[in-house]
């Protein structure tokens, strides 16, 4: 990614493509989902999916955009960074119904102080909830289910 520091962590961040595959070879079952259960079985299977779906929607967009995982070595660390050259958009994904501001921490870091410094950059929190709502400086919470429909953040 362009304006990458030294301090930036170069190591990938692997997705299986089919979570069921994901599931099946993490020994996860329905009762995994249960409340009171790990919420990282159904974090980690959630952030693969909205990778996928975004993988997938690639090739039907105008410009030529790449995926990244990025984490600095501070911790500070971003889902997915979208790179279309000249705009940013960094993406979130949390397997809760609620969003907060603290949600957009590393976000708006990232497009203030970090490697988006300078650049277009958006931010987005995909969550489990039915609102879309703006959280201010071009950071959005959106359903997860607004990777099916569309979505306009001007």
């Amino acid at each position: 990614m362009p304006g990458e520091s030294k301090r930036n962590i170069k190591q990938p961040k692997f997705h299986f493509v089919d979570t069921g595959i994901s599931s099946a070879l993490r020994r996860l079952n329905d009762r995994s989902f249960d409340i009171g259960h790990s919420p990282e079985a159904l974090g980690g299977l959630l952030e693969s999916f909205v990778v996928g779906e975004l993988q997938r929607a690639l090739p039907m967009q105008d410009e030529d955009y790449r995926l990244y995982h990025w984490r600095s070595a501070d911790r500070r660390e971003i889902d997915v960074v979208i790179d279309g050259g000249h705009r940013l958009v960094g993406v979130e994904v949390k397997a809760a119904t609620t969003v907060a501001a603290d949600d957009f921490k590393h976000l708006k870091w990232f497009a203030h102080d970090g490697p988006g410094k300078g650049r277009s950059t958006i931010g987005i929190v995909f969550y489990l909830g039915q609102e879309k709502l703006t959280m201010g400086e071009g950071n959005f919470a959106l359903p997860l289910s607004t990777l099916w429909a569309a979505v306009d953040l001007n």
